[in-house]
């Protein structure tokens, strides 16, 4: 047997029915999380999965969906519809009066204060 012909088989099996239900899930995922995002139902998604062949619990089905947004947190996608929310592209806060910018100081709640917002402590940086 040569390194074609296990090549070919080893595909074979990839595209296969015998994969697990997630792997099956994970190849036609940006389909499935399109139509999340467009509002279709969770529980339809799944009856369109389960008519197609791919035969899972409703419960199974969202920790699949659950664990295949896990690996792909981070990783974007070209045909993604939804804006980047990068914390990283916003500017700093600045002092009005001065047009300095601020830099966080501390991000902790006074003591005694009951509050579930810490208050961030700000100094001007006059460089």
């Amino acid at each position: 047997m040569g390194n074609n012909d296990i090549s070919e088989k080893l595909q074979s099996l990839a595209r296969g029915k015998n994969r697990s239900a997630t792997a099956r899930i994970r190849e036609i995922f940006n389909e499935i999380e399109n139509a999340l995002r467009a509002g279709v139902p969770r529980k339809d998604v799944h009856k369109v999965l389960m008519e197609s062949g791919i035969s899972l619990s409703f419960a199974s089905f969202e920790l699949a969906v659950y664990r295949i947004r896990k690996e792909n947190k981070g990783v974007t996608t070209t045909n993604s519809k939804l804006p980047n929310h990068s914390h990283a592209t916003r500017p700093a806060p600045v002092l009005p009066a001065t047009g300095n910018p601020l830099r966080v100081l501390s991000g902790k709640a006074r003591e005694g204060e009951h509050s579930a917002i810490p208050l961030a402590k700000f100094e001007v940086d006059n460089t």
